[in-house]
């Protein structure tokens, strides 16, 4: 019977069982990991390991038969080297190109910490909102004049889905002594009164014209009102501008 550690069996002249059981004896001792004996076979052949803990390191066989390790994924300096080496491009494409999604989004899923998760997706989901909730559109809104369909100490309502910029013009006109106008606006059940005074002059009767902006909330009321003066004074509004759907 041929030895198995006898790199020189088998032989030419060997007979068939002899060949077959050198075969098998080299064949048995790699896949155990012996190299008695194969010292300039060997050397520098590098294999895996498996650990404990699913983790596993990279070995190269030494000319004297110990071994060296490469590589050691529960090593820290190890794994942050080998990141520093990667080509992150390569490694996203590979990793992609490799990874089935539908394990991957189970995997993620299972070891996901669910109130991380429910945070992030209501985050996200309240910006969603703000972003569909446009507080202007300039593709349906515009100015509009409505000064033919409004009048002072009326309420209007705000219908639309956007907020609206009502511009309200007036014009007030009193005697040569002057004159102290008063007028304000409604908005959403708030009034925000003004009171402006104008002294005369000599050269004619004192006037001054007025614009009032109001910020108006889908859905609230508003209105705008003023004191007439009294005659022969004059007090109207000019123009009467929204900005809204």
């Amino acid at each position: 019977m041929a030895d198995k550690n006898d790199l020189n069996e088998p032989k030419v002249d060997s007979n068939y069982l002899d060949v077959l059981d050198s075969l098998r004896g080299h064949i048995s001792r790699l896949w155990k990991g012996d190299y008695a004996g194969m010292t300039n076979l060997v050397t520098g052949m590098r294999r895996w390991v498996t650990l404990s803990n699913s983790n596993i390191k990279l070995v190269s066989r030494n000319a004297d038969g110990s071994e060296s390790t490469l590589f050691d994924s529960s090593s820290k300096a190890d794994v942050l080297a080998l990141a520093e080496k990667a080509n992150t491009s390569d490694v996203n494409t590979a990793l992609a190109a490799k990874a089935n999604t539908s394990d991957v989004n189970t995997a993620l899923a299972t070891k996901a910490n669910t109130s991380y998760v429910n945070t992030a997706l209501a985050e996200k989901a309240s910006l969603q909102q703000v972003e569909s909730m446009k507080l202007f559109d300039k593709n349906t809104q515009g100015w509009l004049n409505v000064k033919d369909q409004r009048s002072k100490g009326i309420f209007y309502t705000n219908t639309t889905s956007k907020i609206m910029i009502v511009n309200i013009g007036m014009f007030f006109y009193g005697g040569i002594s002057g004159f102290s106008a008063e007028f304000g606006h409604s908005v959403a059940g708030y009034y925000f009164p003004e009171t402006y005074s104008v002294v005369g002059n000599v050269g004619g009767p004192a006037s001054f014209w007025k614009n009032v902006t109001i910020i108006v909330p889908p859905g609230k009321n508003y209105s705008f009102d003023f004191l007439p003066l009294p005659s022969p004074s004059q007090s109207y509004i000019y123009t009467w501008y929204e900005y809204r759907e």
